[in-house]
């Protein structure tokens, strides 16, 4: 697999993790993905913030 790919998936499994052990809220855990998918440049700044 590719790099991002493998960024990705990680942030997605960690993001599930946080979900379902309700450990953080989940509008905390959502606005952490966003960050972290921005700091690793998935997408790129326009996009990621661009639902906001």
């Amino acid at each position: 697999m590719e790099n991002h790919l493998i960024i990705t998936c990680v942030i997605l499994g960690v993001a599930l993790v946080l979900f379902l052990s309700g450990r953080l809220a989940a509008d905390l855990v959502a606005l952490l993905v966003v960050v972290a998918l921005g700091l690793t440049g998935r997408p790129d700044a326009g996009r990621g913030i661009l639902g906001f």
